[in-house]
């Protein structure tokens, strides 16, 4: 019998505990720094099966709510993951991240003949005397910036009238990771995801999770699509052999069921927003 390859892992939630909130990092950038410090193994992430199909599945709710040449914000590209997807459609696209390591290497990724302008900036220092007909925030970026009223206003500022914005947020619901949570004993770090919505890395970020509460008093949601809400995270398939053949199992239902209901959650959930 042919042995399975190994898939590597990669986690952003490394090691996650109840923080005290006292003793958080107090620099305006931290999220910055630790990204920075993930920046070398990102492509890990990009490789996981997993991820690869979320961000198939990511660029076909794209396709379906955005026109190809359209004027695109990359809100927190990373390492440029997505510009092969952009170039492939036309679009004329600024692509912004805080980390000056992913910068680096969305620089080296960018391909020749796309039309993507890549920058070195957070959204609250972003400018930009044109608006944009999309907003990608893929794969957490919004868990990263919070959910204040001035996240909203910054956004808002950003897109042109009808504009929508395509987000991809952590929930506080998955039950791959709150039934690894349980086995593992881990209930204070199952309670402050699912109910008070937060948790933080082992270096001492913290980041909140998000669901359709916190989006509907400043955007109307014209669609949303459960990525995985029956699958083991990305970082479960790499570290657990019995995830793989679950994987093999359940991934057709999957999208079916991710596809029909947001009510248990998921690995990631897209939402389509347009301001009201």
């Amino acid at each position: 019998m042919r042995r399975p390859l190994p898939i590597k892992t990669f986690s952003i939630e490394s090691n996650p505990v109840k923080p005290n909130l006292n003793r958080l990092p107090k620099r305006p950038h931290a999220a910055e720094s630790v990204f920075d410090g993930l920046a070398s193994s990102y492509a890990i992430f990009n490789e996981n099966p997993m991820v690869i199909s979320f961000r198939t599945q990511v660029h076909q709710v794209i396709s379906r709510f955005v026109p190809a040449e359209s004027r695109i914000l990359d809100l927190g590209c990373g390492p440029g993951s997505d510009f092969d997807f952009w170039a492939s459609r036309q679009d004329r696209v600024v692509a912004i991240d805080a980390s000056a390591k992913m910068i680096q290497l969305a620089n080296s990724h960018n391909p020749k003949h796309a039309d993507i302008t890549v920058k070195h900036a957070t959204l609250s220092l972003f400018k930009s005397e044109r608006r944009f007909d999309a907003i990608l925030m893929n794969f957490g970026v919004w868990n990263a910036l919070g959910n204040s009223e001035e996240v909203h206003r910054q956004l808002k500022s950003l897109l042109a009238p009808e504009g929508i914005i395509i987000a991809v947020v952590m929930p506080p619901l998955h039950l791959a990771a709150l039934f690894e949570d349980v086995l593992r004993l881990r209930l204070r770090h199952a309670k402050s995801r699912i109910l008070e919505r937060y948790s933080t890395t082992s270096s001492g970020w913290k980041f909140r999770y998000l669901s359709a509460p916190d989006f509907v008093q400043e955007w109307s949601i014209l669609d949303q699509q459960s990525l995985g809400p029956l699958l083991p995270s990305p970082d479960q398939l790499g570290r657990i052999p019995l995830a793989r053949s679950w994987l093999r199992l359940m991934e057709k239902v999957d999208r079916w069921f991710g596809a029909q209901s947001q009510l248990i959650g998921g690995d990631h959930i897209i939402f389509v927003l347009q301001a009201k």
